[in-house]
């Protein structure tokens, strides 16, 4: 796993120059669906965040007023209906991962044909049947992080490392969050959603964990966030998955 972490640093680098080289968001503005999952995922998590902004600034006005009574972590109205219990909420990630891959679609599907000479095939009817089986990864993804949340914590309650929880839920959905996004490579190979899952465990879970863990971070910046994960994320990852499979054969 040391090995893999070392790789992953060593791909996260230079991601950037692959997409520059490369000009990987070429064509993308041709495909009016991805500019549509991105806008509303922008507006989505954006009204989001901004709710918890607002928020902090009223609690400031409301601290050094002394109207501590009227402290709340959160807005009330409206759109910008919002606190950190949506952020921390099980479901969040997911979400955000779910719109993300409408826009890695289009970078990681030609970050694959120039690594893995997969054709990328840049067409609506493509782009749905890959959405459809995003949102089934999600929810199988989802289900897991509870069932293996739970084992843990009874595992952990019975040694007395109770207090180790966090960092199990970490790590867990760490490695979920980078299996998501491995996910794209499974499936032009024609794998299974259960048999890329798999296969991302026992072959890549360093790279998953560590891609993971900085897309969970990523994922709490607003709309920044959101652009890195679905542009240096996406191609380092594959990168990095192309260097473990060289040094393999």
């Amino acid at each position: 796993m040391l090995k893999q972490f070392i790789i992953s640093i060593g791909s996260l680098k230079v991601s950037k120059d692959f997409m520059l080289k490369y000009r990987l968001w070429e064509g993308w503005e041709s495909m009016r669906w991805i500019h549509i999952s991105f806008v509303f995922a922008a507006i989505f998590f954006g009204f989001k965040m901004l709710g918890i902004i607002g928020s902090a600034f009223s609690n400031l006005g409301n601290l050094i007023s002394g109207d501590f009574e009227n402290i709340k972590l959160g807005m009330t109205g409206g759109a910008f209906v919002s606190d950190w219990s949506f952020v921390k909420s099980d479901s969040y990630k997911y979400l955000f991962l779910f719109f993300t891959m409408s826009i890695v679609y289009h970078i990681g599907g030609r970050a694959m044909e120039i690594l893995y000479n997969i054709p990328y095939r840049p067409n609506f009817k493509f782009f749905v049947k890959s959405q459809i089986r995003t949102a089934i990864v999600v929810m199988v993804c989802f289900i897991l992080e509870q069932v293996f949340s739970g084992i843990s914590s009874m595992a952990l309650g019975l040694i007395g490392f109770k207090w180790l929880q966090p960092a199990s839920d970490f790590i867990i959905q760490s490695f979920l969050f980078g299996a998501i996004l491995l996910d794209g490579l499974h499936e032009v190979r024609g794998w299974k959603v259960n048999h890329g899952i798999k296969h991302s465990f026992k072959f890549y879970s360093g790279i998953a964990l560590f891609y993971g863990a900085i897309g969970l971070i990523l994922s709490y910046i607003p709309i920044l966030g959101l652009i890195l994960v679905s542009t240096i994320l996406s191609v380092g990852i594959l990168i990095a998955i192309k260097r473990i499979e060289a040094l393999s054969y």
